[in-house]
Order: C-alpha cells, then sequence, then structure tokens
C-alpha cells in the first residue's frame, strides 16, 4: 500500500493548515481593533477627568464660572466612552458597583447644571468631583486589568495556532510526495502576500483610513514612468485646512478629528476611481490625478472648494481649505512634483483662506 494510502495526515495537512492560517489572521485583526478601542476609551476617560477638573475650578471661580459649551461636551464625552465601553466588553464592570462610572457622571453633570443655571446656591461640587474621580480611577483599573487578559488570551490563541500551523505544514512537508510538496510551496507564497497585504493595511491611516506618504511616494513614481512611457497627463492636488490648530483648540481634539474623517470622506466621493487621495500629515492631504490635464484638475479643485464652503463639519465647524495644483513635467519624480505643489500651496495660503494657486497657470 503506498505512503499516501495508508498515511492520510499530509493529505488533510494543507487544507488544515488554511483553514488555521485565516483564523490567526482574524484572531490578528481582532486584537488590533481592540486595541484601538481600548486606547480610545482610556483617552475619552482621561478626557472626562479632565473637564472634570476644568468644571470643578470654574464653579471657584467668581468671574467666569461654568460654561455651557464645557457641560455639552462632558455629556458628549461620557456618552462616547459608554458607547465604547459597550463595542469593547466593558460596560457592564463600569456600570456595575462600587464603579457606577455613568451614575457618578450624571450627578456630577447635574450638579454642574444646576450651579450653572443658578438653581442652587450651593456651589461645593467636591462631593461628587471626589466620588467621580474615584470611579475613573476604579475605572482605569479594571479595563485596564480586563484587556491585558482578553490580550493575554489572544496571544495564547495566536501562538498555540501558529504551532499548530507549523506542526501540520512540516508534516506535510517531509511526508508528502513531489506534488504535494510543490502544493506546500504555493501556499507559503500564498500567505507571504496575505502579511504583506496586512503590512499595508497596518500602514493606512487609523483615523480617515487613507494610505499615507510612502504609499503615495509608491503610486506617483509608478504614475511618473506612465507619464513618460506613454505619454500621458497627471496632475496633483495638494489640499491644507486654514487654522486647523485653532479648531483643535476652539473645539476639541474629537471635533478636529471628526473634520478630519469628514473633508476626507467628501473629498473622496467626488473623485473618479483612477483618482487616489492619501494623507500626508496632520491636515494635509494630497489628491494623485491620472489621465488629468492641469486646467481639468484645477476645474477639480474649484468643485471640491465649492462642495467644501457648502458643508458644516462636525456639526457645526465651517472650514477655509487652500489649494495648491500642479502638473507632471519632463524630468519630475516624486520629490519635485511634491516640491512644485507645495510651493503653489504656499502661493494659496498667501493669497488668503480658501484660495486655489495652481502652477504653473493653466
Amino acid at each position: 500500500m503506498s505512503r499516501s494510502n495508508s498515511n492520510p495526515i499530509p493529505a488533510t495537512a494543507l487544507p488544515l493548515a488554511l483553514c488555521l492560517s485565516i483564523a490567526a489572521i482574524f484572531l490578528f485583526h481582532s486584537s488590533i481593533i481592540s486595541q484601538s478601542r481600548y486606547s480610545q476609551l482610556v483617552n475619552d476617560i482621561d478626557l472626562l477627568r479632565t473637564d472634570t477638573y476644568k468644571i470643578t475650578m470654574s464653579t471657584q471661580s467668581a468671574s467666569s464660572g461654568i460654561s455651557t459649551f464645557v457641560l455639552d461636551d462632558f455629556s458628549k464625552l461620557l456618552a462616547e466612552i459608554l458607547w465604547l465601553s459597550e463595542k469593547s466588553g466593558y460596560l457592564e464592570e463600569l456600570q456595575a458597583a462600587p464603579i457606577n462610572l455613568r451614575e457618578k457622571a450624571l450627578n456630577f453633570h447635574k450638579k454642574a447644571t444646576e450651579i450653572a443655571l443658578g438653581k442652587t446656591k450651593d456651589k461645593d461640587i467636591s462631593a461628587q468631583r471626589i466620588l467621580l474621580e474615584k470611579s475613573i480611577e476604579e475605572s482605569l483599573l479594571v479595563i485596564g486589568q480586563k484587556f491585558k487578559e482578553k490580550t493575554e488570551t489572544t496571544a495564547k490563541t495566536v501562538y498555540g495556532v501558529l504551532l499548530t500551523i507549523c506542526a501540520l505544514l512540516a508534516t506535510h512537508f517531509f511526508l508528502s510526495y513531489q506534488p504535494m510538496r510543490k502544493n506546500l510551496d504555493k501556499a507559503i507564497h500564498d500567505r507571504h502576500r496575505a502579511h504583506e497585504t496586512i503590512k499595508k493595511l497596518a500602514q493606512r491611516d487609523s483615523l480617515t483610513n487613507l494610505p499615507g506618504r510612502i504609499k503615495f511616494y509608491e503610486e506617483s513614481e509608478k504614475e511618473i514612468a506612465s507619464v513618460k512611457r506613454y505619454a500621458t497627463e497627471l496632475s496633483i492636488i495638494k489640499l491644507d485646512i486654514h487654522n486647523f490648530k485653532e479648531i483643535n483648540q476652539t473645539h476639541g481634539q474629537q471635533a478636529g478629528d471628526k473634520v478630519l474623517t469628514g473633508l476626507s470622506r467628501l473629498v473622496r466621493q467626488h473623485l473618479r476611481r483612477t483618482d487616489s487621495l492619501y494623507r500626508l500629515s496632520g491636515d494635509k492631504f494630497i489628491i494623485l490625478a491620472p489621465h488629468t490635464s492641469i486646467s481639468n484638475a484645477r476645474n477639480l479643485a474649484d468643485k471640491l472648494a465649492g462642495l467644501i464652503n457648502e458643508k458644516s463639519f462636525a456639526g457645526r465647524i465651517k472650514l477655509a481649505v487652500n489649494f495648491g495644483v500642479t502638473f507632471c513635467e519632463a524630468g519630475d519624480d516624486s520629490d519635485s512634483l511634491l516640491g512644485r505643489v507645495d510651493s503653489a500651496l504656499k502661493t494659496s495660503k498667501k493669497m488668503g483662506p480658501g484660495m486655489i494657486s495652481v502652477t504653473p497657470e493653466a
């Protein structure tokens, strides 16, 4: 009897290894999401503590008093914390005794609101503040411990899956015939491609889900090579939000994040399939527009500027976005093209907020 008939393990090793590989990828992806939500939750709870301090200081100030905007931000932040807690599996712990984060935060907010509206003469909010701060500390400890336990469990599971995959592949390699070994090589190649795909996804901007500067350089070099080879056209448009730092300072970092995601979503919705949007850094974005003349790129910038002017971001924020526009010339590479569009953007800023500059003029 042949070996393939007497020992079925080699014949089933590859399918089992493939299934386990998919499971490992799913677990890895889930751990990234869990890490992101945990980090955001911890950050929001810290911001809640900061807002608590600000509100407390305001009650002790005879001149300024408590701002209703601060109280509104406090309510929105608490709502986001509860939503993230529910999505991450921490809500039960945060709402259970003795933490009772929601109840203590609402009691603090109620007392602060009464003081702000002049409904009470008792401006001492220290009792509610102490209870809330204690609840915040306990919340951070509890979710930190639970996140650590989740992470350790996931890591052990992933390691077990990976070890099982290795054992199956080793068994297949040493016990199968040559055709099966060729299949193993193909599986390894497929896994390598999957790893590269995950790596590329991990390099994307987590806030806007846009590719970044590295990806822009890679794709722009390909498009420049295409321009040289086929004599096609290539334009790029760089966007910069006017006074974005001031938006963060005035409305808060969360509002600033919503502005960035809202702007990226709006721009992507009005690009062609062949166009690509990248987030270079902070409030700076760039559009790579193959097969686009400089005049058409200017028209696209005008269209986007009009759409941005008509829209409010993060509910109430109006934006002024400057545009720099240029196109690929003979001898260009990514650096020279980026340098020229930077120059156009600087010119638009000198012209004023929300202006468009084209280099050279169409």
